[in-house]
């Protein structure tokens, strides 16, 4: 009788004492302090439930990311770079679903490019004082973004598979995929997967670049043989491939030891990183001009952003920060610009033509 009443109350004593709050969060990054995060489970033994709390360790400043979680290495490297948004403090909320403001934010950070100036914003519901806007006008400069049609950019929408694939080819330079494929390839890469019958639209941007990813074994199919391009995806997803395709695979402009090589300069005091700089003499041309069309060499579409270089000095799809115009895309080339000649695309005939001949710095970014 004694030994069932003392078993009672060392269960008693074990059960309150391990559903103390053992949950704290610290946003310091050098702390080495652990976070606890605590999961409840109900066991059943010999007709008696017993609740058993189960302490695991958390991020350092997530609380809600257990280093269990399939995207905790990711979510930490992004975080230790400076490259993680979130939405309230010590939380990354892993299974909500990233919008397509955040998606960039995060995409641009992971590869260096930090925004240092105010633009002017190019899409009509992007609020110029939202601190993801520069950002997206980043990414249109650069050819990352094109926007939903009607000048419009949905930043609160969730970021859809086919969007965030075409982004993270764009990210990487490649910007001439829908033309890069025939019919056919397209057809012999799509036809294997279940749910082949959303991409008979060959003219849409999207099996274009889901074909190429697949192709370059950028992303896998799920499971069940399917793409699913309408699916939305969450934050701990983006993360993972964020992270695996440009903070831990880029390989460019490494030295020996496995570290990028990168200069520093600075633009009204804000600090960015280059690998080269170049100085160049600039003039500025525009698509309405006699004899030159709204798409560039590399397809893309022109627009202030888009430069034409010497594709044997500046390879097209080159990153790129140009003193006195900001950042840039090599995207096309023209018969007159050869060696250190760069042709910058301006937002009228008029300015175009009072621009002249410049020198300027360039910087090839990461």
């Amino acid at each position: 009788m004694h030994n069932k009443y003392l078993y009672s109350f060392l269960l008693i004593f074990i059960y309150v004492l391990f559903t103390a709050n053992y949950t704290y969060a610290t946003d310091s990054n050098n702390s080495n302090e652990i976070i606890l995060a605590e999961n409840t489970e109900t066991v059943q033994t010999d007709n008696e439930k017993i609740s058993e709390t189960i302490i695991e360790a958390t991020h350092e400043f997530f609380y809600d990311v257990p280093v269990s979680h399939y995207a905790y290495e990711s979510i930490n490297n992004l975080y230790n770079i400076g490259a993680i948004n979130y939405r309230e403090a010590y939380k990354y909320s892993p299974d909500a679903l990233i919008s397509r403001a955040e998606f960039v934010h995060m995409l641009l950070s992971t590869v260096g490019i930090i925004s240092f100036e105010q633009h002017s914003s190019i899409f009509k519901d992007v609020d110029p004082n939202d601190p993801y806007a520069s950002y997206i006008d980043i990414a249109y400069r650069l050819g990352i973004v094109d926007g939903v049609g009607n000048d419009q950019f949905k930043p609160g929408d969730p970021v859809k598979r086919d969007a965030l694939i075409k982004m993270i080819i764009t990210a990487s330079g490649k910007l001439d995929v829908k033309w890069s494929m025939t019919w056919r390839e397209l057809n012999s890469i799509l036809s294997k997967f279940n749910d082949k019958d959303k991409f008979n639209d060959f003219e849409n941007w999207s099996p274009h670049y889901i074909s190429f990813a697949l192709k370059n074994n950028l992303i896998n199919g799920y499971p069940d043989n399917t793409i699913r391009p309408n699916q939305n995806t969450t934050r701990a997803e983006a993360a993972v491939i964020i992270n695996r395709l440009f903070a831990t695979n880029n390989t460019d402009n490494k030295n020996k030891s496995g570290e990028v090589s990168l200069l520093a300069s600075s633009v009204n005091d804000y600090p960015f990183k280059y690998t080269k700089e170049l100085d160049m003499v600039a003039t500025k041309y525009n698509s309405n001009e006699p004899g030159l069309s709204q798409y560039t060499a590399s397809g893309l579409k022109t627009r202030v952003g888009v430069v034409a270089v010497d594709r044997n000095i500046i390879p097209l799809g080159t990153h790129l920060y140009v003193e006195g115009y900001g950042f840039a895309v090599a995207a096309d080339t023209g018969g007159a610009i050869r060696g250190n000649k760069i042709d910058l695309y301006a937002a009228s005939v008029k300015e175009a033509n009072q621009f002249g001949r410049q020198n300027v710095k360039v910087f090839i970014l990461p």
